[in-house]
């Protein structure tokens, strides 16, 4: 059996609970550090998945020397992480929004100019195994209209409320939307958009907007119309293409056991709706530790510079809309 890579975590969040099963089932990996600002979250995480329990970054670098690292911190504290690990020249894999605010993202950036070094963003709806089959119909009749719909409930950790700590819904959720609209569509610029918040009983200290809608123009002269929201009790969230004569759906099904994905067909004869066979989850942290394995940048599923511009676009939404998210 090849020689397992190294893993370090930064942060213990809920996203860690989906990436750690993945990497057991991948069996690639020894988690060699667990970083978290609290050593009992750490020390929970290394008793059920191994490794040793850190509350600081540098000194997890400086114990474990980890071949690689996974990200998984609010927005507000990730650009700093992944400044010091590209300081360090450690590969890693960081989750999406890429910060809070827009500076963060391009410093680092920045500190990426002349840096020959293995970082994946994870936008996963990239790793969807029915992406192929969307690109085939997508071919055959181009998308005329692109709607994406992220319209659902509060997330419960307390950072995602505040603008400051999250960057708002746009930037935070309904970056996936943009992502694979980008992924699959093409680049788009904003043509409008507008957003509105209002007093949440339940959080009265909630900053984020609830609701926003914005208007793109793609490159290949489609039309964009994606809503988001947060104040209902139920989910719908989804990618619709509008080709002629023909809709594409990818929509995720969000539940307490973690998220799933299917693809929605109707070429005007009913709905088929088809489940992803695979976790994208596991689709994309293979081609990390493929990327890390072979030293080869373009093997992420996203890379940095195409992440960025993910965030640029979502940052032009809330631009648009007049507010801080």
């Amino acid at each position: 059996m090849p020689e397992r890579l190294s893993l370090g975590l930064v942060g213990t969040g809920w996203v860690t609970g989906l990436h750690l099963p993945v990497l057991r089932r991948l069996d690639r990996t020894v988690l060699a550090g667990v970083v978290s600002g609290s050593a009992e979250r750490a020390s929970a995480v290394t008793g059920r998945w191994g490794g040793t329990a850190h509350t600081d970054l540098g000194q997890m670098l400086e114990a474990e020397h980890p071949d690689a690292v996974l990200v998984c911190l609010p927005p507000d504290r990730t650009a700093a992480a992944c400044r010091v690990l590209i300081e360090r020249r450690v590969p890693f894999l960081t989750e999406k929004p890429l910060a809070a605010g827009a500076a963060d993202a391009e410093a680092v950036e920045r500190d990426l100019e002349g840096v020959d070094l293995v970082i994946a963003v994870g936008y996963n709806w990239r790793g969807l195994d029915f992406l192929p089959a969307v690109r085939e119909r997508l071919a055959e009749r181009p998308a005329r209209l692109v709607v994406g719909r992220w319209t659902g409930r509060l997330p419960p950790p307390p950072w995602w409320r505040h603008v400051v700590e999250s960057g708002g819904q746009v930037v935070e959720q309904a970056t996936h939307l943009y992502d694979a609209a980008r992924f699959l569509v093409g680049e788009a610029e904003v043509h409008g958009a507008a957003s509105a918040h209002s007093p949440r009983a339940d959080h009265p200290d909630a900053d984020v907007d609830s609701v926003a809608a914005a208007v793109l123009r793609f490159e290949t002269g489609a039309i964009g119309a994606f809503v988001n929201t947060s104040v209902l009790d139920s989910d719908v969230i989804e990618l619709e293409l509008i080709s002629d004569g023909r809709r594409t759906i990818v929509r995720m099904h969000a539940g307490p056991a973690g998220p799933r994905w299917s693809l929605v067909t109707d070429d005007g004869d009913g709905e088929r709706e088809t489940p992803t066979q695979r976790d994208p989850y596991e689709v994309q942290d293979e081609a990390f530790l493929d990327a890390v394995e072979a030293r080869d940048p373009s093997r992420a599923l996203c890379t940095y510079a195409d992440a960025l511009a993910t965030d640029r676009l979502v940052r032009s939404v809330v631009a648009a809309t007049g507010s801080r998210g």
